[in-house]
C-alpha cells in the first residue's frame, strides 16, 4: 500500500520484482515530481521485500535514514522523496482513507459499505440516494482497478441504475458509452453533444429535466458527461441528477490520475536486448524469460526451434541469438516465398547441368551456413521430401549437391520459426516428426501482443521516435484516448501491424500536433470489427449480451488453462489485479 497527502492504495504484490517510479514503464507509477523517473525496485521474498534505490534524485529512506538498500519486514514502511509513503503489510479496502482532494469534492458523503438502492424518478429524498451511491463509486475508484476496468464496472453499475436514457463520457474528444437504454443511435448521440456544446449547457442548468439532454462539464475533470432521457410524457425532475453527475465526473477524473498520459518524449522504452539493427524492447515478464533462455542457449550450437504468430519478432528473436554466438555467417531462407521446384536448388546447390537452365555450379544455402546460421523461415512450408532430405543433412552433417556425388561436410546451426502449430501438424502427418524432434533441441515461444499488455506501451515510444524522426516531425503526444484505444485493441497482426500503425500516423501528424482518436483510423475500423458494435449497451436483446459474456468466458478460460489455472499469473497477463479477477470469474460464473 502507499501513502500520499491521506490517499492510501494498495498495490498488490503478485510478482518476484517491482520497479517503482514517475516513468510510464514502471510497475507502480506514481503521480510525484519528488519521486525519480527510475526510483526504486523491490523484490518480494517469501515474509519480507529488500528495497533497492536506483540512484534517485531524493533518495528512499527507512525510519528517517536514507538508505541504498534496506530490507523491509511486515507492517514496517519506506519513503519514497520525502513525500510518498509504502507499507508492507496485509490490508483490504475497509483500511482505505480519503485524501483531503476528494473529502473537498464530497463533502460528508457515506462510505459506509452498504448495497447502492436504485435511483428512480421519485424525487423524495435523492440527494441522499445519490451520496450513497456515489460513496460505491468512490469505492469502486480506490480499489487497485485500471482505467479500462474502471469504466466497464461504471458502466455495469449505471446500467443496472437508471430505467432509462444514455450517459456518454467525453474524453480527450473520444465518446465512451457508459450506458445506452435508450437504444439512441450514433446520429443522434453526436447531435445531442453538438446542440448541448452549442447552447453551452452546463451542470448549474436550472431546469434538469429529464426530457432534455444534459451536458455536465468539470473543470478539473476535462471532460464532460451527456445524459440523454428517453422521450416520455411526463415531465419529472431530478433535482439531483447535475450535482450526481459532476461529482461522477470527479471520480472519474481522480481514478484516470492514476493512468499517466502517453507524451511524446517520455523516458526511454525499456531494452532487452540491442545490437547493430536489431532492438528489442518491452516491459513485460514473458518477454524478459524469452529472452533470457535466448541468451542462454545462443553460445551453444544446438538447433532452436521458435514458434509465435506472424508479427511478433520470431525473426529478430532469431538474429538476436546469431549475433550472442561466435558464428560467421547469417543466412536466412524463406520456406514459403520459393517454389517447391526451386527450394531444394537454393538449399542444396546444384552442379552445371544437374537440369535445364542449370548452366554453372550454384552454392546452396546449407553450404554456405557452414560455420555460421541458418535461418529456416515459414519451416511448415517446407515439402515432405525436401524435409527428409534435411533431416539427413542433420544427422550425417553431410550432403551432396544436386546432380553431384561428391559429400560435402557441412556444419550449419538451424534456426527454424514457423506461425504455424507444429505439433498439430505432426499428428496429422503433414510434418515429419522425426525432423521437428531433431530441430526442437530448444524451443521458444514469443507471446502475442495480446498476451503481453505491458509491452504496448514501450513499443509505441519505440516506434514513434524512429518515424518522428524519419519523418521529421515531433509531435505533442498521444491523447489519453488515443492511448486508450492503441491498449484496447487486440493487434491480431501483433508487433508488425503496431509499427504500421504508428508509422502511418507519423505520416500524416503535423509538428506540436497532439494525436487523438481520430488519427487512429486502421485501430479505430479493426475495433468496431471486433466488437461489432461501438457500444455494449446500444442492443438489449439477452442473446446480444450472452454473445459477448460467452466470448469473454471462453478467452478468459483459455488464458486460466495457459497458466496451469494460477490466478497470480493470468491477472498479471491481463493487466489486472488479482481481486478484479476473482470478480470477473465470479461474473462469469468460472470456477
Amino acid at each position: 500500500m502507499f501513502e500520499k497527502g491521506g490517499f492510501i492504495k494498495k498495490f498488490p504484490l503478485n510478482s518476484n520484482a517491482y520497479l517503482i517510479g514517475r516513468g510510464p514503464e514502471c510497475d507502480l507509477i506514481l503521480d510525484d515530481q519528488h519521486v525519480s523517473k527510475h526510483h526504486c525496485r523491490i523484490r518480494v521474498f517469501a515474509n519480507h521485500i529488500l528495497v533497492e534505490d536506483l540512484n534517485s534524485r531524493n533518495g528512499s529512506f527507512v525510519e528517517g535514514k536514507k538508505i541504498t538498500s534496506a530490507r523491509i519486514t511486515l507492517n514496517k514502511s519506506f519513503n519514497l522523496g520525502g513525500e510518498t509513503t509504502l507499507f508492507y503489510k496485509q490490508g483490504d479496502t475497509g483500511e482505505f482513507t480519503v485524501s483531503q482532494e476528494l473529502s473537498a469534492i464530497f463533502g460528508t458523503l457515506s462510505l459506509k459499505k452498504k448495497s447502492a438502492p436504485g435511483i428512480t424518478n421519485d424525487t423524495s429524498n435523492s440527494e441522499n440516494k445519490f451520496d450513497l451511491y456515489l460513496g460505491c463509486l468512490l469505492k469502486k475508484a480506490l480499489e487497485n482497478k485500471d482505467f479500462k476496468e474502471f469504466i466497464n464496472e461504471i458502466s455495469r453499475l449505471l446500467a443496472g441504475v437508471f430505467s432509462s436514457g444514455s450517459l456518454h463520457l467525453i474524453q480527450d474528444e473520444q465518446l465512451i458509452t457508459l450506458f445506452n437504454k435508450a437504444n439512441h443511435s450514433q446520429n443522434e448521440i453526436m447531435n445531442c453533444k453538438k446542440q448541448c456544446r452549442d447552447l453551452s449547457f452546463q451542470s448549474k442548468t436550472t431546469n434538469p429535466d429529464l426530457t432534455s439532454p444534459l451536458w455536465v462539464t468539470a473543470e478539473k475533470a476535462g471532460g464532460a458527461l451527456l445524459f440523454i432521457p428517453q422521450k416520455a410524457k411526463s415531465k419529472k425532475v431530478l433535482t439531483g441528477l447535475p450535482v450526481f453527475f459532476e461529482k461522477l465526473l470527479e471520480i472519474i477524473a481522480f481514478n484516470k490520475k492514476l493512468i499517466p498520459a502517453l507524451s511524446f518524449d517520455p523516458t526511454p522504452p525499456p531494452v532487452l536486448y540491442q545490437e547493430k539493427e536489431t532492438t528489442i524492447v518491452g516491459n513485460s515478464e514473458a518477454m524478459r524469460q524469452v529472452i533470457s533462455l535466448a541468451k542462454r542457449i545462443a553460445p551453444k550450437s544446438s538447433s532452436v526451434l521458435i514458434l509465435g504468430e506472424s508479427g511478433t519478432g520470431k525473426e529478430m528473436l532469431a538474429r538476436m541469438i546469431h549475433h550472442l554466438s561466435d558464428r560467421k555467417e547469417y543466412v536466412a531462407i524463406n520456406c514459403s516465398a520459393i517454389p517447391a521446384t526451386l527450394l531444394e536448388s537454393e538449399l542444396f546447390g546444384h552442379e552445371a547441368g544437374a537440369f535445364t537452365d542449370a548452366r554453372k555450379r550454384k552454392i546452396g544455402k546449407l553450404e554456405q551456413a557452414s560455420g555460421g546460421t541458418l535461418l529456416l523461415d515459414e519451416l511448415a512450408e517446407m515439402p515432405l521430401d525436401i524435409q527428409a532430405k534435411l533431416l539427413r543433412v542433420l544427422q550425417e552433417r553431410s550432403f551432396t549437391r544436386l546432380g553431384g556425388s561428391e559429400e560435402i561436410a557441412v556444419d550449419p546451426r538451424i534456426i527454424a520459426i514457423t506461425n504455424c502449430d507444429l505439433y498439430k501438424l505432426v499428428e496429422e502427418g503433414r510434418f515429419r516428426g522425426d525432423l521437428f524432434y531433431r530441430l526442437r533441441v530448444h524451443e521458444l515461444r514469443v507471446p502475442a501482443l495480446r498476451e503481453r499488455p505491458e509491452d504496448i506501451i514501450p513499443l509505441i515510444t519505440h516506434f514513434s521516435r524512429i518515424y518522428a524522426e524519419k519523418n521529421q516531425v515531433s509531435p505533442q503526444g498521444f491523447s489519453f484516448g488515443a492511448q486508450k484505444s492503441l491498449l484496447d485493441y487486440s493487434w491480431p497482426g501483433n508487433i508488425r501491424e503496431l509499427e504500421n500503425e504508428i508509422r502511418r500516423i507519423m505520416e500524416i501528424i503535423d509538428d506540436g500536433e497532439l494525436i487523438g482518436g481520430h488519427h487512429l483510423v486502421t485501430v479505430n475500423k479493426a475495433l468496431i470489427h471486433e466488437l461489432k458494435t461501438t457500444d455494449m449497451f446500444d442492443k438489449n436483446e439477452p442473446e446480444f449480451k450472452e454473445e459477448i459474456e460467452g466470448f469473454e468466458r471462453r478467452k478468459l478460460v483459455d488464458l486460466l488453462q495457459k497458466h496451469g489455472g494460477n490466478r497470480s499469473k493470468t491477472a498479471k497477463a491481463m493487466g489486472i489485479s488479482y481481486q478484479g479477477l476473482v470478480k470477473k470469474m465470479k461474473r462469469l460464473q468460472i470456477r
